[in-house]
């Protein structure tokens, strides 16, 4: 997973679709039974609740 660069030069967070698209991620998830499905609505959910709750921009 290579890390990307803001235009500015700065260190950005991968993003979830590349994080799942890493084979040592799918294979700790399939370890763990961990759906990349249920995982994505997960996240989903948990962004749309800090979203509402102000703890987030808008990003």
């Amino acid at each position: 997973m290579a890390m990307d660069l803001y235009s500015d030069g700065t260190l950005r967070e991968p993003s979830l679709k590349d994080m799942l698209a890493d084979p040592i991620t799918k294979a700790v998830m399939r370890r763990d039974g961990v759906e990349e499905t249920k995982l994505v609505a997960l996240m989903a959910r948990q962004r749309q609740n800090l979203l509402e709750q102000g703890r987030l921009g808008g990003n």
